[in-house]
C-alpha cells in the first residue's frame, strides 16, 4: 500500500512540474515526442524555427521527447537566472 502512495505522489509532483513548465510560452508539444517533429527539418529551417520559439518572450520553452528546454532571449533575463545558485 505504501508503494502505491509513493508512486501516486511522484506522479502528482511530476504532473505539477509539467503543468508549470507548460505555462512558459512555446510551441505546442505532442505526447511522448514533445516538439521533436517540429524540429525535424534541414539546418536552415531549424535555425528559423528556433528563432521563432525565442520570439515567444524573454523566456520560452520546448520539449524534446520528455526533456524540457528553456530559452532565455535577453541578457537581462540570463543575468537574473544566473544570480540564483543551482538553477544553471
Amino acid at each position: 500500500m505504501k508503494i502505491i502512495n509513493i508512486v501516486t505522489t511522484v506522479c502528482v509532483i511530476d504532473g505539477c512540474q509539467v503543468w508549470l513548465l507548460n505555462q512558459i510560452p512555446g510551441p505546442k508539444a505532442i505526447p511522448v515526442l514533445g516538439n521533436a517533429l517540429y524540429f525535424n527539418v534541414d539546418a536552415t529551417e531549424l535555425f528559423q524555427r528556433v528563432l521563432k520559439v525565442t520570439e515567444c518572450g524573454e523566456v520560452s520553452r520546448m520539449w524534446m521527447v520528455h526533456n524540457p528546454f528553456c530559452f532565455l532571449s535577453s541578457a537581462k533575463t540570463a543575468e537574473v537566472v544566473a544570480q540564483f545558485p543551482g538553477t544553471c
